[in-house]
């Protein structure tokens, strides 16, 4: 899917941050923007009109994990498998966790390099994760690779497509 083709939501509260995304966005030929200044005008901005990714602040007045969790989890989220990049400054383990567990498609590290946020989106687009709703989960499968070393119960179809059988 090429850039032009794709609608984005930037939400942060600081200008110049906002700024910077939508101008990195724009000389790569993305002409289909929508920018809101944190969580609360950004789940508003979602009932008129769905982009097809969300690069959101996490330290924001209404933050960018209220948002996240309002988008997957709210009954009144008209997009709750929405791709979500989120992007912060808080980067210790259980902050990204955190984000993780909440349903971020992504994690960026700020200050953002373009290439970086480039390629976050990129993998978004060409390399989307499944998506999981459960009783206690809304968000894109957060196994990244198989890990063939697993000796714990196989909860998910996916893990029963392919088949082993052990002949003596």
């Amino acid at each position: 899917m090429p850039l032009p083709t794709i609608s984005f939501l930037i939400v942060d509260d600081h200008p110049i941050s906002r700024s910077i995304a939508v101008e990195a966005l724009r000389a790569v030929g993305v002409t289909r923007l929508k920018v809101a200044e944190d969580g609360g005008v950004a789940f508003g901005l979602l009932q008129t009109e769905v982009p097809d990714i969300a690069i959101v602040d996490v330290n924001m007045p209404i933050d960018g994990m209220h948002l996240l969790k309002m988008v997957r989890r709210s009954p009144s989220s008209p997009v709750p498998m929405l791709p979500m990049n989120m992007l912060t400054a808080y980067t210790d383990q259980r902050r990204i966790l955190a984000l993780r567990d909440a349903g971020a498609t992504e994690v960026v590290s700020k200050p953002v390099s373009i290439a970086t946020l480039f390629r976050r989106i990129a993998s978004t687009i060409d390399n989307p994760l499944p998506f999981i709703q459960s009783d206690t989960f809304v968000g894109p499968d957060r196994r990244r690779r198989s890990d063939v070393r697993y000796q714990g119960p196989r909860r998910r179809s996916s893990d029963f497509d392919s088949y082993e059988i052990d002949v003596a």
